[in-house]
């Protein structure tokens, strides 16, 4: 029996993932997550506000794209690290794995007290969309950093 990680598996070398090291990347980039996530949340509290609605947008806002921004840069990280299989999809699959593990269940345990788990499981789904959109993007910036470095090294040797 072969798993997708063996580099001897008779599977296209496309679908041959370095799963260790994705599965480090995806804890990295969950941590990313939650932390840009309060870093910019905190600083959007700190920020004199012109009313409850225009703070709670702010605040909403703010930690969307600090978790935004914390899968991109895992997703990047990732593409960058891994040496087995796309690139690409190794850092997708991190990004959206450090959401599912870290910021999904982060979004429901921390709902106001007039929401129930379902309205939150509710809203984290839809979350994953975004949260997918910010970790392909990470993953393609990173991906395309490596290969445009590697190549340019490559060149430079010749």
């Amino acid at each position: 029996m072969t798993i997708a990680s063996d580099p001897q598996a008779t599977w296209p070398a496309a679908f041959r993932l370095d799963l260790p090291r994705i599965a480090v990347a995806a804890v990295l980039t969950a941590g990313l997550g939650v932390g840009f996530s309060i870093v910019f949340l905190r600083h959007a509290q700190s920020t004199p506000d012109s009313g409850p609605t225009a703070a709670a947008l702010d605040d909403g806002l703010s930690a969307l794209f600090g978790a935004g921004l914390g899968l991109a840069l895992g997703s990047a990280l990732c593409a960058a690290w891994v040496r087995r299989g796309s690139r690409t999809f190794s850092g997708l699959v991190a990004g959206t794995m450090g959401y599912l593990v870290a910021l999904a269940p982060l979004l429901v345990l921390s709902r106001p007290s007039d929401m129930t788990v379902s309205e939150a499981a509710g809203d984290a789904a839809f979350f994953v969309v975004p949260a997918a959109i910010f970790a392909a993007l990470g993953a393609t910036v990173g991906s395309f950093a490596v290969t445009t470095l590697m190549s340019h090294g490559q060149r430079q040797e010749q």
